[in-house]
């Protein structure tokens, strides 16, 4: 079961802001790097970004398959720091942490 949602409200303009989904914790603030998901800094991506269209031309010059490794090659480099947030931050072990996150 999961638990209701919670908004916190900034009542006194302080420009801080904290929600709870489901198990989901977000926090955000009107300071740079403000997004916050379980507390670990966050970026939120839209669905069809316009970075899509940055990145074809590039995609295009070297190719799909180099193009996917080096994006998994770049995307392997913070797997600590996510595994350490997954058994601290998220949960109290890696299955709980992980089912916290996705």
């Amino acid at each position: 079961m999961t638990s209701p949602t919670q908004l916190s409200i900034d009542l006194e303009d302080t420009g801080q802001f904290h929600l709870e989904v489901g198990t989901g914790i977000y926090d955000w603030s009107s300071s740079p790097n403000g997004l916050a998901f379980f507390g670990i800094p966050s970026i939120l991506l839209w669905l069809d970004p316009s970075l899509k269209k940055l990145l074809l031309p590039f995609v295009k010059q070297c190719g799909t398959e180099l193009f996917q490794l080096l994006v998994a090659r770049s995307s392997s480099f913070g797997t600590d720091a996510d595994y350490q947030a997954m058994v601290t931050t998220m949960g109290s072990t890696f299955a709980e942490g992980f089912l916290k996150w996705g």
